[in-house]
């Protein structure tokens, strides 16, 4: 049968505005704590999450300016990012490629899309998985987290200390939808993340952290690399990450033209399954569906169900839309913001096991 992994598109977690191209700061942060300890695995990943997420409710507001690369299959894309951030409920992002433009803007209950194709394309969605890579270090309510001996990458390097950890079932996320491990290692006298490696039933896939840059209390990776298995790389270079004392009155004025839909920080979902015969894929055996992914553009409204999907990336076009038609008959959690059910984009990958 075929393995259907699904994972949301994450805006409430990012934003940006291309308006300033600053100089970078210092090449590598500087010690915000110090302590010769290894901490205990769980106090790892907390102390990891606490230092990087600088969109957190109490981080101080910044422009953040990247330049981003992806690369899958025979596709190359390299782009620009920027940030601007005021607060967890407002902040203006931009994406910027060849013949594209995205532009979200989050005021407070709304976010406002703008973008010059009809759907979420792969690179954009996957670069902002990079900028989310904080959440990384928060793990689930279940998961079982122990200290772990460090990867061969790793071998002969001294201060380091690695944490192992094995997932829940989520969705919305990166990683699968099972139980997998994780391997983190962190810097064991900063505390900072250097590495993330995810294996998921003979899939492997890894992170890789540098040349972190400072932001009041808190510093953010100024490189970024993801590779997996399937070919696909992934790679953010943060030009400048500055804080901000006063943005433009005009900063995150909705662009001209833009969507608007229903928006919160956290939404709560209404389960994690995919329901009706979304799960009724195509049998590997029977040739219709390619070893590689298949990825899907899927906006869902607030009964948690599709309005739109569209087909993203897949070596065999026929199946590819096989699960096009698939998806427009199923049903997604809801997801809801203080009890009110709102739309949500998504992108939903298809498989082989």
């Amino acid at each position: 049968m075929a393995l259907i992994r699904q994972r949301v598109f994450r805006l409430y977690k990012l934003a940006v505005v291309l308006c300033a191209f600053a100089s970078a700061f210092p090449s590598s942060a500087q010690q915000v704590s110090h302590s010769s300890t290894v901490p205990a695995p769980e106090a790892a990943l907390a102390r990891a999450a606490a230092f990087t997420d600088i969109r957190s409710p109490s981080s101080s507001a910044f422009l953040l300016v990247a330049d981003v690369h992806f690369k899958f299959d025979k596709q190359t894309v390299d782009g620009k990012y920027g940030l601007s951030w005021a607060a967890p409920d407002m902040y203006h992002e931009i994406f910027v490629f060849p013949g594209f433009r995205q532009d979200v803007v989050v005021s407070h209950d709304k976010i406002y899309r703008k973008r010059t194709a009809d759907f979420l394309p792969l690179p954009v969605h996957e670069w902002q998985s990079l900028m989310a890579a904080p959440l990384l270090w928060k793990p689930g309510k279940h998961a079982h987290v122990t200290a772990a001996p460090r990867p061969k990458e790793w071998n002969g390097q001294a201060g380091l200390n690695c944490v192992q950890s094995s997932i829940e079932r989520v969705i919305d996320m990166r990683e699968p939808n099972s139980t997998y491990k994780r391997t983190a290692c962190f810097q064991t006298a900063q505390g900072y993340p250097v590495s993330e490696d995810i294996d998921d039933h003979g899939r492997h896939s890894s992170y890789r952290f540098s040349n972190y840059k400072i932001l009041g209390a808190q510093a953010f990776p100024g490189k970024i690399t993801y590779e997996d298995r399937d070919g696909m790389s992934l790679e953010m270079d943060v030009s400048s990450l500055k804080p901000v004392q006063v943005f433009a009155s005009n900063e995150f004025t909705p662009p001209s033209g833009a969507t608007a839909e229903t928006w919160c920080s956290e939404p709560k979902l209404s389960g994690n399954t995919i329901t009706q015969s979304f799960y009724q894929a195509p049998d590997p055996g029977s040739g219709t569906l390619p070893n590689g992914r298949i990825f899907l553009y899927v906006h869902v409204n607030p009964k948690g169900l599709v309005d739109k999907a569209g087909l993203l990336e897949s070596s065999n076009p026929e199946a590819g839309n096989a699960f096009v038609n698939s998806v427009h008959r199923a049903a997604f959690p809801i997801a809801t913001c203080n009890g009110t059910p709102i739309p949500r984009e998504l992108i939903v990958i298809a498989g082989p096991r």
